[in-house]
């Protein structure tokens, strides 16, 4: 008797899902597979939940990064709900897939998920997500090339977007000018200055900005 493998695979396109499906079927001929399937997050927090509640395993799951917000349990993106699914599915390999390169993303990923594999679309055609699955379903740690230089790039700069920074930027879109936000942090007017310099550099790629560019870009990479 084959062996059996459940398969959670969330992608806001749906023809996407039934791609990742067929190549997967396609890499593990020899196993009886199972797939779950959501294209967005509610539908996937609750899909995860009830499997949970009910002592489903699940052996591996696909997630895309950008997916739309779930707000009321705090769901804003696809590494919420892998960080949601891996705090119940411990044994389970988990593969994040974005279109997103901004360094700061992938580190956010890399350090919070510890995924399996984490790739950008830019990277994968139909055979090569078929090998890296392989290589992946098989124990091996993937990082595409795009997201490997990306993550490279932010190691090397001192910059790294924190609680502080996202704070700054929450403020700012509240409509608090940048001369009161030391009321709001506790932290002088020159280094709040000097927060907002690095982090408009390094997610705005030096181009000349104002507030709303900041916070726009911001939400966009979802850093708040």
């Amino acid at each position: 008797m084959a062996a059996k493998l459940r398969i959670l695979i969330v992608d806001d396109h749906p023809f996407i899902i039934d791609a990742y499906i067929n190549l997967i079927s396609c890499s593990l001929e020899n196993y009886e597979l199972e797939f779950l399937r959501s294209s967005n997050t509610k539908e996937a927090y609750n899909l995860v939940k009830v499997n949970y509640n009910e002592n489903n395993k699940i052996d591996f799951a696909i997630f895309d990064f950008s997916m739309p917000e779930y707000i009321e349990m705090s769901i804003y993106d696809g590494l919420d709900l892998a960080l949601d699914f891996k705090s119940k599915f411990t044994d389970a390999k988990i593969f994040m897939i974005s279109m997103h390169a901004e360094g700061c993303i992938i580190n956010k990923i890399f350090k919070e998920l510890k995924p399996d594999a984490i790739v950008n679309k830019s990277d994968i055609d139909f055979e090569s997500f078929s090998e890296i699955f392989s290589k992946v379903f098989n124990g091996e740690f993937f990082i595409s090339e795009t997201m490997l230089d990306a993550l490279n790039q932010f190691n090397q700069t001192k910059f790294r977007f924190d609680d502080l920074d996202a704070e700054i930027v929450r403020l700012l879109e509240r409509g608090i000018k940048t001369k009161d936000l030391p009321g709001f942090t506790g932290i002088s007017l020159s280094a709040i200055e000097k927060r907002k310099k690095d982090i408009k550099f390094h997610l705005l790629e030096g181009k000349k900005s104002n507030d709303k560019d900041l916070i726009e870009k911001a939400r966009l990479l979802k850093l708040v």
